[in-house]
């Protein structure tokens, strides 16, 4: 029992808690782009899938492939204004360095060119 509470308001502690704790679990969640109890209670567990290499991925950037000082251009596809790749390969690929500047081709095509530059 808490300190300077009666056994009755001790007990209607108790019970406010738990009515709270049951309108949490029984109501639905509130719908802000994620998913419902009912979709992450679906949710499968698989075994055995084995990791993309860091290259696999849907735009198969080279980066695993350059030596320093060489480079690769990736056309601007939208209104993108960084290459929000070169820092996650930074890291994955370390002790290697890269880095990502704005980039206009000789043809007018903008992009961007990512250097090795370690």
């Amino acid at each position: 029992m808490a300190v300077g509470k009666s056994a009755a308001a001790q007990k209607a502690d108790e019970e406010s808690v738990g009515r709270t704790l049951q309108r949490m679990v029984s109501a639905p969640l509130k719908r802000t782009g994620g998913a419902s109890r009912v979709a992450i209670a679906a949710i499968k567990i698989d075994d055995g899938i084995p990791i993309p290499a860091p290259n696999a991925g849907p735009h198969g950037f080279p980066f695993d492939k350059l030596a320093v000082g060489q480079s690769f251009f990736v056309p601007r596809t939208g209104p993108r204004y960084s290459f929000s790749s070169v820092p996650r390969y930074n890291k994955m690929l370390a002790p290697k360095v890269f880095t990502s500047r704005k980039w206009t081709e000789p043809d007018g095509t903008e992009g961007f060119r990512v250097w090795r530059v370690e």
